[in-house]
């Protein structure tokens, strides 16, 4: 089980997780829903880096394809890590959901929503100043690279992305930091 300081767990989401693996052979992780201001933050749908809002909310087994999460919440089976998944330790702190998520949904094809919402606090840089709006992009930006390295055409269009982004923030922000 992973969880963040920042996510707020009641004591319904242990109930229902002991209830689930206590009764029913179930894939290898269960994701709860994470709330971010009343909506669904967590799962999502992501194509390499573009995503998408989940949109069922209903419990049961959901294919993997296209899904990431925040690891807050996650409930993850001893079987995958037997199966020889590591995070990659050049990960520190962005980019370990997408990471995980990515290289779980190669071999697992299922995963199980559970009926459970949590609340996490994503606002941790809600008012940051420009230098650390820059800090925290060029730590993601170089956290995709890492994600999509094994893929000559994501990483590609990881690095395409990357500049779009820099060049976005560049114009909004007024300052040539994020090119760094």
């Amino acid at each position: 089980m992973l969880l963040d300081h920042d996510t707020f767990v009641t004591e319904k989401y242990f109930t229902e997780i002991i209830d689930k693996i206590n009764g029913e052979d179930l894939p290898n992780l269960l994701l709860p829903k994470i709330l971010v201001n009343g909506k669904i933050e967590s799962p999502a749908l992501q194509y390499v880096l573009f995503a998408k809002r989940w949109k069922e909310d209903l419990p049961g087994c959901y294919d993997t394809r296209h899904v990431t999460a925040i690891n807050s919440g996650m409930v993850i089976s001893a079987r995958f890590f037997y199966s020889g998944f590591r995070y990659d330790e050049r990960l520190l702190f962005y980019g370990t959901d997408t990471y995980m998520m990515y290289k779980y949904s190669g071999d697992n094809k299922k995963f199980y929503l559970l009926n459970t919402s949590l609340k996490h606090d994503l606002n941790l840089l809600s008012n940051p100043s420009v230098t650390q709006k820059a800090k925290v992009f060029r730590a993601i930006k170089q956290a995709n690279l890492i994600v999509y390295s094994s893929s000559r055409w994501y990483s590609v269009l990881t690095r395409i992305n990357n500049l779009i982004i820099a060049v976005k923030y560049a114009v909004k922000y007024r300052s040539l930091i994020f090119f760094k």
